[in-house]
């Protein structure tokens, strides 16, 4: 997978979704932090030990839950991404089709 030419946030780092892709469960975050970045895997910075409590008070495992973001792309200082990052994001991944 790779960003669309035309979306505003090409050339950042890009972290795509993690886990099974017919999970019942989805965890949609906003958009990848730093350390999400540096590593190319959504949640594992702060947020992502916030989200390994919720799981485990959930008596879930990561691996059972798809984990991504709205838009794959890092924005410096934890920005909010541009509205045609989200549009272009939520149009091109997602969409489901089955």
């Amino acid at each position: 997978m790779k960003c669309p030419e035309d979306c505003p946030l090409l050339g950042s780092p890009t972290v795509f979704g993690d886990g099974p892709r017919q999970a019942r469960i989805l965890i949609l975050g906003r958009n990848p932090g730093e350390e999400e970045a540096k590593h190319g895997k959504p949640f594992i910075g702060p947020a992502g030990r916030r989200l390994a409590t919720l799981l485990d008070q959930l008596n879930l495992q990561r691996q059972e839950v798809y984990i991504t973001n709205l838009v794959k792309c890092f924005t410096l200082r934890n920005a909010a991404p541009p509205k045609a990052a989200i549009e272009k994001c939520a149009e091109t991944y997602l969409v489901d089709d089955r």
